[in-house]
């Protein structure tokens, strides 16, 4: 969700469109990302314009069908600067998407990032790698099962997802 007052507009309006695509497909989840705190800004001030504009994405999937689910990547990387970021939001439509590589590349217990997100979570995504490249889960430097075993500890009911991202390296 940008950060330019030009761009403001259109990411909204993209994000809405997402939300109107996954209604066209039945899909009950779009993710997002808040992303980036860009440079000098300050911290609580990146939160409420984050914020804001994903309240009203999440405003327009009321009564659609569709939850929104922002996910942990860029100045959100751990469960709880997500949560931070959700509780800002504060919209019944708004979710988690919890990366566990990405937790884990932030320093974070993905099983810690399970429990803090609790019932606001709806999607966990996991993926390995081995030496920069994708490959099946458990034969690379990525361990998941931690955070596997939180969800299951947790009685998670939500999706899983294997992420597994070899079309954007050019082999």
């Amino acid at each position: 969700i940008g950060h330019l007052l030009a761009r403001s507009r259109r990411c909204i309006d993209e994000a809405r469109s997402a939300v109107g695509l996954g209604v066209a497909l039945e899909c009950p989840i779009v993710r997002v990302f808040g992303f980036e705190i860009i440079g000098s800004e300050k911290r609580s001030s990146a939160i409420t314009r984050i914020a804001d504009r994903l309240r009203l994405v999440a405003d327009h999937c009321r009564n659609s069908g569709v939850r929104l689910a922002v996910e942990n990547a860029g100045s959100f990387s751990t469960a709880s600067q997500l949560a931070e970021l959700l509780d800002a939001i504060d919209h019944p439509q708004a979710a988690a998407s919890y990366s566990i590589p990405v937790a884990i590349s932030a320093g974070e217990n993905p099983r810690d990032g399970v429990n803090v997100l609790g019932e606001r979570l709806v999607i966990a995504r996991v993926k390995d790698m081995h030496e920069g490249m994708p490959c099946a889960l458990g034969e690379g430097e990525i361990d998941c099962r931690p955070g596997v075993e939180g969800l299951a500890e947790r009685g998670f009911r939500g999706a899983v997802v294997f992420e597994y991202d070899r079309l954007w390296f050019p082999a």
